[in-house]
């Protein structure tokens, strides 16, 4: 227990309390100074402990867009998210070069090269050794939910024999393929799903069909499996506007983070007042935190809902305290 004096007061700012433990910097939650509190605010924080139990981490969706620039090569546009559904805070025993302990991590199939992180990808990088690896040295919070989107290209000779190793449970698994290259993803454990159109580069059209695992999860340990063949004899003359189609890794990257924070903006936008324009984000993430505590008080939020969108909202605050 703390006390802290001489804090200057302002009716409607939110207040919140950090602590360093476990070597890591954690978050509290943010309250709201309103009239009436009296003379002290007391702020709780939750301080979690550090374990190694990937068995907490998932990955409830994972999408692979598969673009044929050539016929002898395939770009794999990939995006997944890492769940941490335990009550400990996720770090393997690994280290990253710099000595730092890495989190969640996503090997890549033998023989990727050209990866490449989204520009908006933060708190993954990518070890780009023998056998490429996409991981993050982050730690990753009960509750919190990290997107990642990146691209890798693979020799392709009329079929594609794809495995890629999970190492955390994967659940929704979708594969998208090029309506106009007559190629389709030719394995019985995923069926038919409803096709998507997206722009290239050139803001033309692109129709991709789709294909969903049908039978999730694959097991932790056990690699992501698929074959794509050529419905006909040979990739169809339209090269030039599957090249172009490069570009959809962009939009990928969008559906994924809207998918992510898509019910918190929602419920947010329902209910928030006016409220003057942050220009720092972890005064935008603290008001988000301080009007999610509004709702709950006043019962417009179901109990399990609320706890995981504040853990939420505190890892992504505390990732951007310790940057600061």
């Amino acid at each position: 227990s703390f006390t802290f004096k001489d804090i200057p007061r302002q009716v409607g700012q939110a207040y919140v309390v950090t602590a360093q433990y476990a070597n890591i910097e954690q978050i509290g939650t943010p309250l709201k100074l309103t009239a009436g509190i009296g003379p002290t605010l007391d702020l709780p924080v939750t301080l979690y402990e550090v374990s190694n139990a990937a068995a907490d981490v998932q990955i409830p969706q994972l999408e692979m867009i598969l673009d044929f620039p050539s016929a002898s090569e395939v770009i794999v546009n990939q995006g997944m998210n890492f769940q941490n559904t335990g009550r400990t805070i996720f770090l393997s025993d690994q280290k990253a070069p710099n000595g730092d302990r890495l989190s969640v991590q996503a090997p890549l199939p033998t023989g990727a090269l050209h990866v490449a992180l989204d520009s908006r990808v933060q708190n993954f990088g990518i070890d780009s050794g023998a056998a490429p690896v996409v991981q993050s040295t982050a730690a990753l919070f009960p509750g919190e939910t990290r997107p990642v989107q990146f691209s890798f290209s693979l020799p392709f000779d009329k079929q594609l024999d794809l495995s890629q190793m999970m190492l955390y449970p994967a659940q929704s698994i979708t594969i998208y393929v090029p309506d106009t290259s007559g190629l389709i993803v030719n394995d019985p454990n995923y069926a038919a799903a409803q096709p998507i159109t997206l722009q290239d580069a050139n803001n033309q059209n692109i129709t991709y069909r789709a294909y969903q695992l049908a039978k999730p999860p694959i097991a932790a340990g056990t690699p992501l499996k698929f074959t794509v063949t050529s419905q006909a004899a040979m990739i169809n003359n339209d090269a030039a506007i599957r090249r172009n189609a490069l570009a959809v890794v962009l939009t990928l990257a969008l559906i994924l983070f809207t998918l992510v924070i898509g019910a918190v903006w929602r419920l947010n936008r329902a209910d928030r007042a006016v409220q003057p324009v942050a220009t720092d984000p972890t005064d935008a993430l603290t008001q988000q935190i301080a009007d999610l505590d509004d709702r709950h008080e006043a019962g417009r939020i179901a109990q399990a809902e609320y706890e995981a969108q504040r853990s939420a909202l505190k890892a992504r605050l505390a990732t951007l305290l310790s940057k600061g």
